[in-house]
């Protein structure tokens, strides 16, 4: 879906199936979805939506799934009666709408963020260089794809060409012994310092970062100083691991006084706000300019 609904001239907006059938039949009515895909798992789910919808709002709804066949149409069978003459339908600009997320933020109403394409491309390069992915890399997803997209791997992962391994939920106590280090990218609110030294004592190398789904993903992470870091002790190398707010390439950052817009010291201490500015920052949020008029 996150290649075929572009391809298609389509916008695509990811459901949190943790969500409950209220939540998700506000978001259904206010993004005014016309088809939906579901899995046959979250099909009771959406269903108890589609309860709470009027008639004329309900979108034309697909249950696809790989290894079950109790409906005639199954993912498989829907691709195969694609046309692979089918020639991509191309934004008419780079600024035109991609995807559209909803985030509750600090209030509790939804509201849909906008990216665009060109925004979707700039952070899906921007992830990549910031966290060093090479070529042909193995990527376990345990961060769910409607969270933000995946903070836009789907797309990246594909671009250096690489294997995505998509488990319906992971269970640690079932993996086998690490035979290499292996990369993890951790967001948001930092582990404790003794989390990250007991992961790393396992074979894991861990990278912090921070976002938003206003940015669609990452834009600020540690940067680590290797030459000086590597040689602390343990537990100072988890501590410096869990700072970040080294902003990445394609983004601007400051913080800054809410009241008077004026820069303050970076010192972790001064309370103020921290603004950004970029390329992949949200076209804006869908039918809410933040006026009341909507858009």
């Amino acid at each position: 879906m996150h290649f075929g609904m572009p391809m298609s001239g389509a916008l695509l907006n990811t459901i949190n199936i943790r969500l409950g059938a209220r939540t998700i039949s506000v978001l259904l009515r206010h993004s005014g979805s016309r088809l939906l895909f579901v899995n046959l798992r979250s099909l009771p789910l959406a269903r108890s939506g589609f309860e709470l919808l009027p008639a004329n709002h309900r979108p034309l709804s697909y249950e696809v799934d790989s290894d079950l066949t109790r409906f005639d149409l199954t993912y498989e069978k829907v691709i195969g009666l694609g046309n692979p003459d089918f020639r991509w339908i191309r934004p008419t600009s780079e600024w035109s709408p991609m995807i559209l997320n909803y985030t509750s933020g600090r209030t509790s109403a939804p509201k849909g963020v906008v990216h665009c394409h060109r925004g979707i491309f700039l952070v899906s390069t921007d992830s990549l260089i910031d966290w060093c992915v090479p070529h042909h890399p193995v990527f376990l997803w345990t961060l769910p794809m409607f969270h933000t997209n995946g903070w836009c791997f789907p797309w990246g992962v594909a671009s250096v060409a690489g294997t995505n391994v998509c488990l319906r939920r992971f269970d640690g106590q079932l993996s086998r012994s690490l035979h290499g280090t292996v990369q993890i990218l951790t967001t948001g609110a930092p582990p404790p310092d003794a989390v990250l030294a007991r992961v790393e004592s396992l074979g894991f190398a861990v990278s912090h970062g921070y976002g938003l789904t206003e940015t669609a993903g990452v834009v600020v992470s540690c940067a680590w100083k290797g030459y000086h870091w590597d040689r602390l002790p343990a537990g100072e190398r988890a501590r410096m691991k869990a700072r970040q707010g080294a902003r990445m390439v394609m983004t601007t950052m400051d913080v800054v006084d809410e009241a008077t817009a004026w820069s303050v010291p970076w010192d972790g201490l001064t309370m103020a706000e921290v603004v950004l500015r970029g390329g992949h920052v949200m076209l804006g949020y869908l039918k809410d300019r933040g006026d009341g008029k909507g858009n």
